[in-house]
């Protein structure tokens, strides 16, 4: 290529497009008005599947009848099956068929005749049933076009409206059914609360016991009625006092053990014995060596069942030592702590703290709900003391 030709990737062969004038706001409106007015008719225009429908309708809704009868106004020939029926003799509006001349119904037909009996007539007298066949005339309106709707056949009605919504919900409950449900569930909440209550109360109170006894055990008091605990009095109660109050569950002193003796070994009967194999009966063997003794070795002399010879010896003066040191009460009246123990085994556990409270309160200057003990009522009582007996107080 010699350099007087052009090269074709110069910008020398593109075609320069000429630029837009510039539009006034005149023209930017009558675009956009042009734009709505499309979009508007776009809304407004049928879809296809509607346009057709209406025609489908209009054909239905038009007499082939009305239609021949039209064209041959204007000069135009009807369809040709119309036109031969109606050189035989047809005219619109006339059934298909012979015509004939109604018969009188039988009963008057008997009556002219004069051989009918009263049952007879009562008989034929009666209303004509329905069926194939029984119109004395033709049919006039042809057949009319039933569309196939799925597969719910050609004389398929159309579809039911839905039922009208009810005053409540289906999944409502019966007005009786849930009162009843609503007070099984208040019942069960407040049993519920109520047990939840019950338990803070014990403990609380469980507690309070506990500090009682610290605090009466720092003053040198061994024993108080309040230190017993309604709901176990058998684990509170001190044994001299346990055996005034209930003498049937005195703790009695602890006798030497009896050997028990190792239990029988049962043989299996002989309808059992037939029917083992010798494998099972082996095993059968080998249980029972367990059962009795172990092998030989440290633990020869250990059987299952069988006491050893430390549990046969009598208990020794020696042996009282590793027990828990019993406690030493001193000169106590135990007599006259039985009323005041009764009294407090009365209690239910509200009572039993509302007590407690009250003697750690007077007795030790002890408040259970700041859980600090006071040195005087003038500190417990004055300002930026106690604010008060009660658990609402703090």
């Amino acid at each position: 290529m010699s350099d007087s030709e052009d090269d074709f990737m110069s910008d020398k062969f593109l075609v320069e497009v000429p630029k837009a004038a510039p539009k006034t706001y005149s023209d930017r409106r009558n675009l956009a008005s042009l734009a709505s007015h499309r979009k508007a008719q776009a809304g407004q225009q049928k879809t296809h599947k509607q346009m057709e429908e209406e025609r489908r309708r209009e054909g239905l809704a038009t007499s082939l009848f009305d239609k021949a009868a039209t064209g041959s106004a204007e000069g135009e020939g009807g369809p040709k099956a119309l036109q031969f029926m109606q050189k035989m003799g047809w005219t619109p509006g006339q059934s298909l068929g012979k015509q004939r001349s109604e018969s009188p119904p039988p009963a008057k037909r008997r009556r002219q005749e004069g051989g009918a009996d009263e049952e007879e007539v009562e008989e034929d007298s009666a209303p004509a049933r329905g069926g194939i066949g029984s119109s004395s005339r033709g049919r006039v309106e042809p057949l009319r076009i039933s569309l196939w709707q799925g597969r719910k056949g050609l004389s398929a009605r159309s579809p039911s409206p839905p039922p009208l919504p009810s005053n409540r919900d289906h999944h409502q409950l019966d007005p009786k059914r849930l009162e009843r449900l609503g007070k099984a569930t208040d019942d069960y909440r407040s049993r519920q609360r109520r047990d939840f209550e019950e338990k803070e109360v014990e403990k609380k109170e469980s507690k309070a016991r506990d500090q009682l006894v610290q605090l009466d055990e720092q003053k040198g008091v061994k024993f108080h009625p309040l230190h017993v605990m309604p709901a176990d009095p058998l684990g509170t109660l001190p044994p001299p006092l346990l055996k005034l109050i209930y003498p049937a569950q005195a703790i009695s002193p602890p006798s030497s053990p009896v050997a028990s003796p190792a239990p029988p070994v049962i043989d299996p009967p002989p309808e059992r014995e037939r029917l083992v194999s010798n494998a099972e009966r082996l095993r059968e063997q080998m249980r029972r060596e367990m059962l009795s003794e172990l092998g030989a070795g440290e633990e020869q002399d250990v059987k299952f069942g069988v006491p050893s010879k430390e549990e046969d010896r009598p208990p020794r003066d020696d042996d009282t030592a590793t027990r828990e040191p019993a406690v030493d009460y001193g000169e106590i009246d135990w007599a006259e702590m039985v009323s005041g123990t009764k009294r407090v085994l009365r209690m239910d556990p509200r009572e039993h703290l509302k007590y407690l409270i009250s003697q750690l309160r007077h007795e030790h200057l002890y408040c259970f709900w700041c859980s600090f003990k006071y040195g005087s009522y003038d500190e417990m009582d004055g300002p930026g003391g106690c604010p008060g007996e009660e658990e609402d107080d703090h």
